[in-house]
Parts: structure tokens; C-alpha cells; sequence
């Protein structure tokens, strides 16, 4: 590999792949995956284009930790929650080690880890915060995440990120519906709780108790929260897919088991449409947990 000489620090939350490309420059810099072939394929929702092992050993003169790489600079930490834990085990040690571009499916919805896998998005605003700051473009991991369209941190519309040196226009801004910036809100929140599920279990089953949805024996109201949280996605979630999934028989049951500890995988998805659920009822923010 070629020696990181002059590349900027690393921007809050960029992919380890757009990182990659700054460390080791490669033809797919910018993110523009369209010319490779299916095995080429980046890992973990486009953030992971090679083994993290070498490449925090790059970034080491900023500072950044094999540690660092794998909770803040990949989707890791929101796929997780869909995973058995012998996949994420898997899942883990290929990140660090490689074939890093050979992707785990999350269980019966491959479609996660596929969806416009060609494509990486950008948020117009956080390009030009990236230019002004570090110099050059950087791909965020929260705008990777699937099912998103908007920007939790500007309240811009996400668009296919354009090629060139240069950011593309603050012409091109245009802000999303209010219910698309929630669930972008809600579904970096839980990535940014991947590492700690066990503070997201506690957060969940104290807001479904104010909520009334959870009795004060320890068991939830399933059917009554299965209507509410029904109505509220079909209302509230632009995405036909993940209106589709909500709407799916069980759906209560089996994030009610997930926060009860009943159940060890639940995709994360499903946790961003209950977290923005329960905090439209509460007024609660995001930034008041962890």
C-alpha cells in the first residue's frame, strides 16, 4: 500500500471505504462503484471497500483505532442488530481481516445489504461542510443506511452522489418531507447505539412504559402497539418496502422481544421505525440518550 502522505484527517462518521480511497487512492475514488464487478462489491451498506486491518495501521497519525474504524467509520454497528451472533462474529472478523468485499445477507431480507449497492449518496450540505473543512468530498456512513432518503444533519433530500473533485452545487439542495428527516434521525441513532444494545433495550422498555404499552409486570400490550405502530408507518414511512415490513404479522411481537431479551436479532429498520414511533408520541430528542 502507498504511505498516507498527504491526505486530511478523517471526517466525523465517513465511511472507512471513502477513507480508502484518501489513504490508498483507488479508480473507484468518490465512491463510484458502477464499473466493478459483483465480487468487487463494497461490504456493509457501501462502507467497507478493504480489510480494516491495514487501513487503521494508515491512520494511525490521526489518531484513528481499528476500534475507531469499525463503530464510527462502518454500518457495522446499525447491521448488527440483525445478526445471529455467530454471524456478527463472522461478520466481524471479516471486516478486520478480509474478503471485506464479499458481503454476510442479513437473514431472509438479502436485499439489505444489495439494494442500489452501486450507488453511494450524499447529502449536498455535508458536501460543501467537507470541502470547507477537510478540502476534498467524503461519503458519510449514516447516509448509507438502507431505506434512507434525507439527511438527519441538514433536513436535505439525499441524492446519487456526482462525480468529480469538486462538491456539486448548493443549487441541487432540496429539503425532505419532515418524516423522511425523522427516520433518518431515528436510524443513525441506532447505529450510533450499536455498541451498547443493551442502553437502546433499557431506552425502549422505559418509553413503551410511559407510553403505556409496556405493564407494570414486565409484559407489552402486543396488539395495541401492533395497530398504533401499523397506522403510524403506513402514515409516516415513504418507503412502500418498509411500510410492507412494518405491516407484517408478529412485527410487535418480535421487537418486544427483542427489547425484552427474548430475541437476539431484530433488523435495525424495524428499531429506527419504533424509535421515531415512540418519540412523535413523546417529544423526546435524540441527542438525550448515550
Amino acid at each position: 500500500m502507498i504511505a498516507l502522505v498527504s491526505a486530511r484527517a478523517p471526517l466525523a462518521g465517513e465511511t472507512a471505504a471513502s477513507l480508502a480511497d484518501v489513504a490508498i487512492g483507488s479508480a473507484r475514488s468518490g465512491g463510484d462503484w458502477s464499473s466493478l464487478q459483483g465480487g468487487d462489491l463494497p461490504f456493509a451498506c457501501r462502507t467497507v471497500s478493504v480489510p480494516l486491518a491495514p487501513l487503521a495501521s494508515l491512520l494511525q497519525p490521526f489518531g484513528i483505532t481499528l476500534d475507531t474504524l469499525i463503530w464510527c467509520h462502518t454500518a457495522y454497528g446499525y447491521l448488527r442488530f440483525g445478526m445471529s451472533p455467530d454471524t456478527d462474529a463472522r461478520c466481524v472478523v471479516r471486516l478486520i481481516n478480509g474478503d471485506a468485499n464479499r458481503a454476510v445477507s442479513n437473514p431472509r431480507e438479502p436485499a439489505w445489504t444489495a439494494q442500489c449497492r452501486m450507488v453511494t449518496f450524499t447529502c449536498v450540505a455535508c458536501e460543501h461542510d467537507a470541502w470547507r473543512t477537510a478540502g476534498r468530498r467524503g461519503v458519510l456512513c449514516e447516509h448509507q443506511l438502507p431505506f434512507l432518503t434525507a439527511c438527519s444533519r441538514h433536513g436535505a433530500a439525499l441524492r446519487k452522489r456526482p462525480p468529480g473533485g469538486a462538491p456539486p452545487s448548493m443549487r441541487d439542495f432540496a429539503k425532505a418531507s419532515p418524516q423522511d428527516v425523522a427516520l433518518a434521525k431515528s436510524s443513525a441513532h441506532i447505529w450510533r447505539c450499536g455498541r451498547d444494545p443493551e442502553a437502546l433495550r433499557c431506552w425502549f422498555a422505559t418509553a413503551l412504559r410511559a407510553q403505556e404499552l409496556r405493564r407494570e409486570d414486565g409484559t407489552y400490550a402486543v396488539r395495541k402497539l401492533s395497530t398504533a405502530l401499523t397506522a403510524f408507518a403506513q402514515a409516516n414511512v415513504s418507503d412502500v418496502r418498509l411500510r410492507r415490513l412494518m405491516a407484517l404479522p408478529l412485527r410487535a411481537r418480535q421487537l418486544t422481544g427483542w427489547v425484552h431479551g427474548r430475541q437476539t436479532a431484530v433488523h435495525a429498520a424495524f428499531l429506527a421505525v419504533l424509535d421515531m414511533f415512540l418519540r412523535s408520541r413523546s417529544g423526546a430528542l435524540h441527542d438525550e440518550l448515550l
